[in-house]
Formats: structure tokens, sequence, C-alpha cells
């Protein structure tokens, strides 16, 4: 979960399913010759032009989805260094946001990390 100077929340609409249309953290999943967590700052990068820095684990999640089965969902709480955003193709909007603005997000372990990161502060 990527945070901001003003402590907003960076989110994704969703371009491809599961979830099309729907609100989402930045994400995707770790490729063959790299670590968890140069998969998440790589995928913060690929998909919203987002750089950051991984303070902290928030948690390590199971989501079990009709597409893929089950998948291992590891979040991490990311300061946000360059908030110039685009998107790429997977997604239709990004957009930073207040915690009391948040949008509905469908996925569970999205919300789990969000709870997570602003339990234990950014």
């Amino acid at each position: 979960m990527a945070i901001n100077d003003q402590d907003k929340i960076l989110i994704t609409k969703r371009n491809l399913e599961p979830g099309k249309n729907r609100w989402a953290l930045p994400g995707g999943f770790v490729e063959s010759d790299e670590t968890p967590e140069k998969a998440c700052l790589r995928e913060l990068k690929e998909e919203t032009g987002v750089k950051g820095e991984i303070i902290r684990l928030a948690g390590v999640y199971v989501q079990k989805t009709r597409k893929y089965g089950s998948l291992l969902v590891i979040g991490y709480a990311v300061r946000v260094l360059e908030e110039s955003i685009f998107v790429s193709s997977e997604l239709k909007e990004a957009k930073f946001v207040s915690r009391k603005d948040l949008p509905h997000i469908p996925f569970s372990t999205h919300r789990k990390i969000i709870e997570e990161v602003c339990k234990g502060g950014s």
C-alpha cells in the first residue's frame, strides 16, 4: 500500500478481470528472478509510474480466486518518493485518496492490508 506525504493512499481502478472497473491497491505477480520486495516496487512503478520505498511488511494472506486458484498475497507499506501518476493499460485510473474517502475495495486481502497499515502507522 503506497502512501504519500499527505498520508493519502494510492488506489487504482482495474481494467482487467478479476475486479474490472473496481478499485484496488496496485499489485501484480512476482517474477521468477526477483524478491517479493522488488516485485512490489516494480509493479507499483510499472502500473502507476509511482516510485516508492518499502517501509515494512504489512502482512501475508491467502486469496482464493476463480481465475488463479489460491494466491499468496504479500502486502507492504510503501512510502511514495515520486508520485507522478500515469496509468498502464492494466488500469483505468489511479489516484491518491484520504483514508476517510476510500471507496469500496472488493478484494478482502487489500482491505486487510489497508487495515493493517493504518493500524500500524506508516
